[in-house]
């Protein structure tokens, strides 16, 4: 969980969706995108870049992807100076996506900054990430719970820093070995439109239509609603709606930064509805300059809990 597929959005599709106010006309060719993720202490990510469509034209990725980009990633040293520079070459079996020549790991607490220039049309696009500080586990309270019992699963984390805020921490868990016999009551009734008294047999049940409980994540949360140890350590519980389940699964945490919270929010407020009219939804925030998308970073960690009935 809370790899790289766990941060895919529906990029295009949100971008689009700007407030009527500030619409312009897309240009034919359409706007740059870029999509990244870097995670603390792992590899330098794949980047992905295409170009927008018209809100009527349904998205397609090889199409609309940009294949003539000269890619770098510049990690800057404490003065801001460039540090390292990683040149990116298109990769082998899809146009579009970029992959680093070192296998260096991103390193927690720095700032990295993104520039592609499009030879074709001289487009530069860019932007900039500052990595949160590490997140790690320091105490599990137990990784065996009672679904509804009185221990929830929850974990103690060192803080994760990113500057002038708290931390905001997006939850993520996935089933190991989902099962339609294993659906904890409260989506067993919900995806399938049963409840406590119907008749039924699990293993005749719909399969597919568990798909969009595979792999389910918590909004942006703040570190404030979270209790704070004596040890200055932050305690995380996962809410029992979130367990989906019966069996083991994998819990991630982690802490985004700014273009990953950014986008989250605004595209909540996108896709929500509620009282807002289409004039005023806001447009998606992002922090890329010379296009679209999001080049954001993450600390993370992930544990496995196991839930019983």
């Amino acid at each position: 969980m809370l790899k790289h597929n766990y941060f895919k959005y529906v990029l295009v599709a949100l971008i689009l969706l700007s407030a009527c106010d500030s619409f312009t006309e897309p240009s034919e060719e359409g706007e740059p995108v870029v999509e990244a993720y870097l995670i603390a202490n792992e590899l330098l990510p794949t980047i992905r870049l295409t170009r927008t469509t018209d809100i009527n034209n349904g998205f397609n990725f090889p199409a609309r992807a940009i294949r003539d980009a000269n890619v770098q990633l510049v990690l800057k040293g404490l003065d801001q100076a460039p540090d390292v520079i990683v040149d990116y070459v298109q990769s082998d079996t899809m146009g579009g996506l970029y992959e680093p020549l070192s296998p260096d790991l991103v390193l927690p607490g720095r700032t990295y900054h993104f520039k592609a220039v499009i030879s074709s049309t001289s487009e530069e696009i860019s932007a900039t990430t500052i990595v949160p500080t590490d997140l790690n586990i320091l105490r599990i309270a137990a990784d065996t719970v009672k679904y509804l019992g009185d221990v929830q699963y929850a974990v103690d984390l060192t803080r994760s820093r990113s500057p002038g805020r708290n931390a905001i921490f997006v939850q993520s868990i996935a089933a190991l070995e989902p099962d339609t016999c294993e659906l904890t009551p409260f989506y067993l009734w919900d995806i399938y439109d049963l409840d406590e008294t119907d008749e039924y047999d699990c293993t005749q049940l719909e399969p597919g239509r568990m798909i969009d409980y595979l792999l389910v994540a918590s909004p942006p949360l703040n570190e404030e609603g979270y209790e704070t140890n004596p040890d200055e350590s932050v305690n995380v519980s996962l809410p029992w709606f979130a367990v989906v389940f019966y069996g083991q699964s994998r819990v991630g945490t982690a802490a985004v930064d700014d273009s990953i919270y950014d986008f989250m929010r605004f595209q909540a407020v996108q896709q929500a509805g509620g009282t807002l009219s289409p004039g005023e939804i806001p447009n998606v925030l992002d922090h890329v300059d010379g296009g679209r998308g999001v080049f954001g970073s993450m600390a993370r960690v992930e544990s496995i809990m196991t839930v019983v009935r």
